[in-house]
């Protein structure tokens, strides 16, 4: 069993570094997009790039960073049923944390291909979905015990 541990664990590490990617380039979207309102650009505006490439790259991370925490689910759901490793009380909050960050890329991603969503939208709610993600991690099987 320590195996699928390890595989859960590396998978779902890959998932929160592609989220985290995906807000890291929202919230230069965000900087960027304020000093383009304001008509002030700072010189990092000129290095930045072009807004739609950075929704852009918000966006590829994204729909990766989804793939892996899908596959973090199955796995955590596979140890959850087999693993008998942590508490049960503290593994079906972290499941249903889980499932609600999951629930809400799926609708973002869902959203945006079907609304044709771009920009501040989807940077805003992607920021919201790694907030939640954040949680999960915090409220998890080693933190709860510790809140």
């Amino acid at each position: 069993m320590n195996w699928l541990i390890s595989i859960h664990a590396m998978i779902s590490t890959a998932a929160v570094v592609l989220m985290f990617g995906s807000f890291l380039i929202g919230l230069l979207y965000i900087f960027q997009s304020i000093q383009l309102k304001a008509k002030k650009m700072t010189p990092v505006f000129w290095k930045l790039p072009a807004l739609a490439t950075s929704a852009g790259g918000t966006w590829q991370w994204l729909k990766t960073g989804f793939i892996a925490l899908t596959f973090t689910l199955a796995s955590g759901g596979a140890l959850a049923v087999w693993g008998n490793t942590y508490d049960p009380d503290v593994i079906w909050v972290h499941a249903l944390l889980a499932l609600v960050a999951w629930g809400l890329y799926a609708s973002l991603l869902w959203d945006h291909r079907g609304k044709n969503w771009t920009g501040s939208r989807v940077i805003l709610l992607s920021l919201i979905g790694f907030a939640a993600i954040l949680l999960v991690y915090w409220l998890g099987p080693m933190g709860a015990k510790s809140v």
